[in-house]
């Protein structure tokens, strides 16, 4: 289940996207609780706290890993919002933050 702040008005997004995760700085980790094909992705909104590493890489299940911010992002530190709008094909979303970059992730996720 996707984390949600007691007391924050829902917000409905697209394809009934409401749900966010948090990912911290430096982490690997599967986006939504267990993760699986159809898992929706609204938007990444990445927080850049030391430009230099603030790369941010998504895999969906066993593809390539797609490269969502740069290290050495041109605009330097900054929250940035990333509009993807995309289902998972091929299994669990996975985001993966560099040291200078956190990101929360909107959604539709498995339970």
């Amino acid at each position: 289940m996707a984390n949600r702040t007691q007391g924050w008005p829902r917000v409905q997004m697209a394809n009934g996207a409401d749900e966010y995760v948090s990912v911290p700085a430096a982490c690997n980790m599967v986006v939504g609780k267990s993760g699986n094909v159809g898992d929706y992705i609204e938007r990444v909104t990445a927080v850049v706290l030391n430009a230099t590493t603030s790369g941010i890489t998504l895999t969906d299940g066993t593809n390539n890993a797609v490269q969502l911010l740069p290290n050495a992002v041109g605009a330097g530190i900054g929250t940035y919002q990333l509009p993807l709008g995309i289902s998972s094909t091929s299994g669990a979303w996975r985001l993966v933050t560099n040291n200078g970059v956190s990101a929360i992730v909107s959604g539709v996720f498995s339970k």
